[in-house]
């Protein structure tokens, strides 16, 4: 039972470590202007304004919008199977009567 315990608590130890690993750090004045990737996304830490709209107070925030740069996930993409013709090939219709020309 004394063996469960100590497994127990090395792995209560070392999950709360990877958690305290994958949050990020917090955004404030001393770092303004760092960048950081989350979710994918290279984010920046910037000054935002206060927004009546919005209702958000001002303050420093992490800038992760849809204009911020995606961080490149590279993945192998299997290859796929040559077919030769997936359509039938075009057909050129031709008029059986010729055209009177334009003057």
């Amino acid at each position: 039972m004394r063996l469960f315990g100590l497994f127990a608590l090395v792995w209560i130890i070392l999950s709360g470590a990877n958690d305290a690993r994958a949050q990020a750090f917090l955004c404030t004045e001393a770092v303004a202007g760092q960048l950081s990737e989350q979710a994918g996304v290279q984010c920046e830490c910037k000054f935002f304004h206060a927004s009546a709209m919005a209702g958000t107070p001002a303050g420093y925030r992490w800038d992760c919008g849809i204009l911020r740069p995606r961080v490149r996930r590279f993945t192998v993409v299997p290859p796929v199977a040559y077919t030769p013709f997936l359509f039938y090939p075009s057909i050129a219709v031709t008029p059986s009567v010729p055209r009177p020309a334009v003057r």
